[in-house]
């Protein structure tokens, strides 16, 4: 049970951060262009 929550956050997290990247990228690269 406690590994499938903590599973369940990792993913969460993760996604996170890479939704946050793709955000800041695509930030950039409108700034830039």
């Amino acid at each position: 049970m406690l590994y499938k929550i903590i599973q369940l956050i990792y993913i969460i997290f993760i996604d996170f951060i890479d939704s946050s990247y793709s955000f800041i990228e695509l930030y950039y690269t409108f700034l830039i262009g």
